[in-house]
């Protein structure tokens, strides 16, 4: 992670603008576009390249046209010399939906799968651009894709209450590993999750120190719950070099206002001790 950062310095900010006047007219907050809403996502994002300025790279916050999100997208090589992106999504607090604010970053190489509000998205890099692929298998419906978001195998996920002043509750997820269930066990597929609370306490699984890391695995079918949020998991697609996907966990966020809840279903209070570099990932 350390070393991800000082790479920070050679990253090259891209913006956004969309080619079609039809997106342009939605506006950069359309409301009834997932997570909030049941509207399909547009079609493509075009991405525009900045250059660095003295030295030092622009952190430049742009509209996804269409989409109820900013973002800041990078592009760089790494110290071998392989191209590689990144893309962050700021989501604004939508609390008479219950959607809290919400952040979303991954990892992307050129050619490389990602989902954005229930679609399925490829990126290039020559040119930048995220086009969607209609009728993917990994897609999903629009009534399915409101409160859904994804934690990608390498980046992560958090969503903030910007409604308490002062410490914000936040829970921040990220994932360590896959492992499919045996062909010849009634164990299902799962996912080492990380998750992370900030002025939150998990009750479900318990969380022994507030603030904590806890690492555990969970299925579909599970709930992620604490004092403000539950999240249930939806889907876990795994890696799969061939299609060109990094592999993610979906999690679907239960409507607000929170407790009570019925009793989440358990989950193995699993703890792995982790050191300084993953809790900073």
């Amino acid at each position: 992670m350390r070393r991800r950062r000082q790479l920070f310095s050679f990253f090259v900010v891209f913006g956004c603008a969309i080619g079609m006047p039809q997106l342009v007219a939605m506006g950069a907050d359309n409301p009834n576009c997932p997570p909030y809403g049941k509207e399909t996502p547009p079609a493509e994002y075009k991405l525009i390249a900045f250059k660095e300025e003295n030295g030092a790279s622009i952190k430049r916050v742009h509209p996804l046209i269409g989409y109820p999100a900013e973002y800041v997208a990078m592009d760089y090589n790494l110290e071998n010399g392989q191209p590689y992106s990144s893309l962050n999504l700021y989501g604004k607090s939508r609390p008479h939906v219950g959607i809290p604010r919400w952040d979303w970053f991954s990892g992307l190489s050129d050619g490389e799968l990602t989902k954005i509000g229930g679609e399925i998205y490829v990126f290039r890099r020559s040119p930048l651009i995220l086009r969607r692929l209609d009728g993917h298998a990994l897609a999903s419906p629009p009534e399915a894709a409101e409160r859904q978001f994804i934690v990608p195998q390498m980046g992560n996920f958090s969503v903030t209450d910007t409604s308490r002043p002062g410490r914000q509750p936040t829970l921040r997820f990220n994932i360590k590993k896959f492992e499919r269930a045996p062909s010849n066990s009634n164990d299902s597929d799962r996912v080492l999750l990380a998750t992370r609370c900030s002025y939150d306490q998990l009750s479900s699984p318990a969380q022994s120190e507030p603030n904590g890391w806890w690492i555990g695995w969970v299925s579909v079918g599970q709930f992620i719950q604490t004092k403000h949020w539950r999240f249930k998991v939806t889907k876990i697609v795994f890696p799969d070099p061939q299609e060109r996907v990094r592999g993610w966990a979906e999690l679907r966020l239960d409507a607000v206002p929170p407790p009570p809840w019925p009793p989440a279903p358990h989950l193995p209070q699993t703890q792995i001790p982790i050191d300084g570099d993953e809790q900073d990932r």
